[in-house]
């Protein structure tokens, strides 16, 4: 969930319309009107959208929106329910798991959450298929922060990606304070004992638009493998 709403954002905001960015609020716009549908967004539906003729130009994007939120859009009944955001990302982290066995799956779920879901909810929520794991984990992106100076209000990683047309690499730069949390994040927690859960839920989040992807190695330097991961990308660039 948390990771494909990322790559929409992320892509989003290097849409240009005849060099210049489009506005944050047609950003959101496009996300809620266009992206939220599940479907691939696609570069004829994006014209038509912001109203644009034949001589103007997009750019910023190769073609079609490569990320998706069908995730989103399938387990749209459950998010809107009390707690539903929590629950779809424990299931959506158990079919990544374990998808192959429904039956496990089945088992758990309704052990774990079927107090809260009729047997057809169940079923529907394990109708959703999805494998691999995305790069970035759920503490870089909700969990280190910018101090907005104008503000005085502490943004996380996801909230500039929402509130702001700046892309993940543009915001590693040095103009705001996240790669230095990162550094800070690093360094406090890297010598730290950590669960499988622990792992499960920090060091990566399921990336939904992967299939047929092989599970990561299971061991306690994996925060260090994704920043510094992360780091070396924004050098690279």
């Amino acid at each position: 969930m948390l990771y494909t709403r990322f790559q929409v954002l992320n892509e989003l905001n290097n849409l240009k319309v005849n060099g210049e960015g489009i506005s944050v609020a047609q950003k959101q716009a496009i996300y809620h009107d266009l992206c939220l549908s599940g479907k691939k967004v696609s570069l004829s539906k994006l014209r038509n959208y912001l109203n644009l003729d034949k001589n103007d130009e997009i750019t910023g994007i190769d073609g079609d929106l490569k990320g998706t939120l069908s995730p989103w859009k399938h387990y749209a009944w459950l998010i809107k329910q009390p707690g539903g955001y929590e629950i779809t990302e424990d299931i959506i982290r158990q079919i990544t798991l374990f998808g192959d066995d429904r039956k496990l799956l089945a088992n758990w779920l309704h052990k774990t959450y079927g107090n809260k879901l009729t047997r057809e909810e169940e079923k529907l929520a394990l109708r959703f298929q999805c494998s691999g794991w995305g790069r970035l984990s759920r503490a870089f992106l909700t969990e280190i922060y910018h101090g907005e100076s104008s503000t005085g209000e502490a943004m996380s990683i996801m909230d500039m990606l929402w509130e702001t047309n700046y892309n993940l690499m543009e915001l590693l730069s040095s103009r705001f304070d996240f790669a230095g949390a990162v550094q800070a994040y690093r360094e406090a927690h890297l010598n730290q004992y950590m669960s499988l859960q622990d792992y499960l839920d920090e060091s990566y989040a399921s990336d939904l638009l992967l299939c047929g992807g092989n599970r990561p190695p299971l061991h306690k330097h994996c925060i260090n493998f994704n920043m510094d991961a992360l780091q070396c990308q924004h050098t690279n660039e």
